[in-house]
């Protein structure tokens, strides 16, 4: 009853509005009802009077309930609101993807993390069908599979967790992912939409292949053990055993059914009959610990016994949990059966070691020496009874050590082990002696000790000899190659070859010769080689054409001859580089070529301008006084004028050829005429062009110098003064003569309009200028740009300029 009555309180403040209506509904009726009684009761004024304090009750009623409700909704409205943004917050701060859609399929939501794995934000992908945005394909095909909630949408069922999906970024990229749906209900318990939650697992995948590869690994090295070797859990049933755990016992183990051992009975060394559950196996496993190479005994099922050493190991978890055991069955039954064989020998052992011309002994490793035959003793000078009083140390020369660790475990491991020692004899002289030693069953050692002292002088010399001829093969100025006649490949090559053609030693011996060669004498090569085969005596000498690692052209004078390399024949080719020596011959006769061309150019071009002046210049002048001089013959009257007219024109036809005969005759340069021959191009040329010159000539003396080299200056300075006179519009010239201690300068720089050196190519007028200084091997250097006028600058040794100075 309590409970109902609280249900129905509860009710009440939910709906307080209602109440209120229902109050006052109900009070208007009750009046409507009763009204004639009420009047003829308390008649008008008291009606209107009560009627006014209920009226004001139920309105104070209702204010009350209405200021109540209004409350309890801003409450749940606030508490909505902090629920909603808690509830935001948490979506974006989970690292999972999550995408909410409507009953069709568009997105509603995303947060950040799906953003991140799509390559969509949510204000793209707002509306959008999940198909355009979460694009996902079966990881192993690459086919498209069908996204999860449309089958949530059409069944309304929830999907579980799915893996071996690929996701498809919007920026091209992928990732495997594992991903899982669920439908969204109304209040109605209707489908209004599916939210979709899926996570990156890519880096899970790449180490659960990881893991599957280890797996695979450890199973592969255990069945390829040459030993058998084989598993068991806590409880001794076997888990995992190789072939050759299989061959051993003759039988194949049914994994976690057999225990502790797969052999099909078990013995100890006397012959007695081992339960499985006491074999070395179940003691590791019991006693948590290993046990070491001990022996015992296994029956096939075919009745055939073999001698195994067992080594079971106990295994742990990471936590020191016990979880099993592995053990290796080491199968000695042919060293058994040898152990036999020599107990039945031994005399013949014996008989043997006396015989034997080299020295035998047996020995332990703290120097004890058990036996010795009689060539060991007499190898050392001692007589036999002196023999047994001594120690191996005594027998070593200034060497405390009898055997270094490294041989001393190779021993134990029952290997042969050969290595060299000085023998201190009876007089105290030294032999060089091999020694090859193993150990026996019994843990001592047996040595064969030979004497060696002439071998190792021999070996001595060879490798002293082989040392010299490795000097002046690896450090001689000249390449050397070895190369087989046969398949032509290279099998040696010196530092300087290595160096020279850019290999490494390791390139330069998979080469062949063929490969160092141009193309086009490839059939004269072979014509060589068949040459060389022909004639075992065979010699060739000339000069040849390579090619480095880069490509670039190495010619070579080589002298090849046979010899025999490492047991086949070959040829030796021992290689000077003169690439230098030849490029400078070509260059001597391509630069020879280059000077004649510009000789000839400047020839023609001279010829051409003494043709241009005596046609355009002279030939117009004289026309003119011959015009005057048929005037002046028919016009008495003027006759005198015409005539002066013709005396002018004579005298400038006079003056310019005068001015050409300068130009192609220079003035004497002999002694200190230079400066003066100068000075007349510049007074020439302030007369006849409107260019300012201005001269440095300070600290230049020109009687140390030759008339030659006074020539060529001026040659270069009128070729240079005439190029700017023709293109460069220039208004001023500097012209500076400089002499140092060794050098001579001439700088000739004019503020014409330039040119970009780049992109103009010598014309013929800068071909004389460097032709002619490189006759005294002078460096000529332009500088110029558009704009910024142009600077010559010849630079001569001042040795050169002296040349053939009287």
């Amino acid at each position: 009853m309590y409970k109902q009555v609280q249900h129905i309180v509860q009710i009440c403040r939910r709906n307080r509005v209602v109440l209120f209506v229902l109050f006052f509904i109900t009070g208007i009726l009750t009046s409507v009802v009763f009204i004639d009684e009420i009047k003829r009761s308390l008649g008008t004024a008291s009606i209107a009077f009560y009627s006014s304090i209920v009226f004001m009750i139920l309105g104070i009623l209702g204010f009350w309930l209405s200021l109540g409700e209004l409350t309890r909704i801003r409450k749940i409205s606030k508490e909505l609101w902090q629920q909603k943004k808690l509830f935001r917050k948490t979506l974006s701060s989970i690292s999972e993807g999550l995408i909410t859609t409507g009953k069709k399929g568009e997105i509603l939501y995303m947060n950040p993390a799906a953003e991140l794995m799509t390559g969509w934000k949510f204000n793209q992908a707002k509306k959008q069908g999940l198909d355009k945005v979460y694009r996902v394909v079966n990881e192993q095909t690459g086919e498209p599979v069908d996204n999860i909630i449309n089958r949530v949408l059409g069944n309304g069922n929830i999907v579980e967790a799915e893996n071996n999906t690929l996701l498809k970024s919007r920026d091209a990229g992928s990732r495997v992912i594992s991903n899982s749906g669920s439908p969204l209900l109304d209040v109605n318990g209707n489908i209004a939409g599916a939210v979709l939650i899926f996570n990156d697992i890519s880096a899970n995948k790449v180490i659960e292949t990881r893991l599957k590869e280890r797996e695979k690994q450890y199973r592969d090295l255990i069945q390829n053990l040459p030993e058998a070797v084989y598993t068991c859990d806590e409880f001794g049933f076997i888990q995992l055993y190789n072939k050759a755990a299989a061959s051993l016992w003759g039988r194949e183990p049914i994994p976690g059914n057999d225990q502790w051992c797969g052999s099909w009975k078990i013995f100890t060394t006397d012959g007695v009959q081992l339960p499985a559950a006491a074999c070395t196996m179940a003691r590791a496993v019991q006693e948590c610990n290993a046990v070491q190479s001990e022996q015992m005994i296994i029956q096939r099922p075919d009745g055939t016994l073999r001698h195994v050493l067992s080594n079971p190991t106990s295994l742990f978890d990471a936590d020191g949990k016990l979880t099993g055991a592995v053990n290796m069955l080491i199968d000695v039954t042919e060293k058994k059966e040898k152990e036999i064989l020599i107990n039945q020998t031994e005399e013949k052992y014996r008989t043997l070691v006396e015989q034997a011309s080299d020295g035998i002994i047996v020995y332990s490793f703290d120097g004890t020496i058990y036996e010795f035959n009689k060539a060991a003793h007499d190898l050392s000078g001692y007589t036999s009874e002196e023999f047994k009083k001594l120690k191996i140390n005594d027998l070593l020369f200034n060497e405390p050590v009898i055997i270094n660790q490294a041989n001393a475990e190779k021993l134990k491991a029952g290997e042969t082990v050969l290595f060299n020692r000085k023998l201190k004899t009876k007089d105290g002289s030294a032999l060089a002696i091999e020694l090859s030693a193993r150990m026996l069953p019994d843990g001592r050692n047996l040595a064969f000790v030979r004497d060696i002292t002439a071998k190792k002088k021999a070996e001595e010399e060879l490798r002293s000899s082989e040392e010299r001829y490795r000097y002046l093969f690896n450090n001689n100025p000249a390449s050397i190659f070895i190369w087989d006649a046969e398949s032509l490949r290279i099998l040696e090559a010196n530092e300087t070859a290595i160096l020279q053609y850019g290999y490494s030693k390791e390139e330069i011996t998979q080469k062949t010769l063929l490969d160092l060669r141009p193309q086009e004498e490839y059939s004269q090569i072979l014509d060589f080689v068949q040459m060389a085969k022909k004639n075992s005596s065979f010699e060739c000498s000339g000069t040849w054409q390579f090619k480095n690692q880069k490509g670039q052209d190495i010619f070579s004078s080589v002298v090849s001859h046979q010899i025999f390399y490492k047991g086949r024949n070959a040829m030796m080719a021992i290689a000077k580089n003169v690439t230098e020596k030849i490029l400078l011959e070509k260059e001597r006769m391509s630069r020879q070529q280059e000077i004649t061309d510009a000789v000839l150019s400047a020839q023609e071009e001279e010829r051409q301008e003494i043709g241009r002046e005596l046609h355009d210049n002279i030939n117009q002048i004289l026309a003119s006084s011959r015009l005057y001089l048929g005037l002046a013959k028919e016009d008495a009257v003027n006759q005198l004028e015409f005539l002066e007219e013709t005396d002018n024109l004579i005298n400038s036809a006079i003056r310019e050829i005068r001015a050409l005969s300068h130009n192609l005759i220079p003035p004497s340069v002999s002694e200190t005429a230079l400066m003066e021959a100068l000075d007349d191009i510049i007074d020439r040329m302030a007369v006849t062009t409107p260019i300012v010159i201005h001269k440095n000539f300070a600290g230049f003396i020109e009687n140390r110098i030759s008339d030659k080299f006074k020539l060529t200056l001026y040659r270069i300075v009128q070729e240079q003064f005439n190029n700017i006179i023709k293109y460069a519009g220039a208004k001023n010239i500097q012209l500076d003569l400089l002499q140092q201690e060794n050098e001579i300068i001439l700088r000739i720089k004019d503020d014409g309009i330039g040119f970009d050196t780049a992109k103009c190519t010598d014309g013929v007028g800068l071909m004389n200028i460097k032709t002619r200084a490189s006759l005294f091997d002078g460096m000529a250097d332009i500088i110029s740009f558009p704009g910024k006028g142009c600077e010559l600058c010849v630079i001569f040794p001042f040795k050169q300029a002296t040349k053939n100075l009287d």
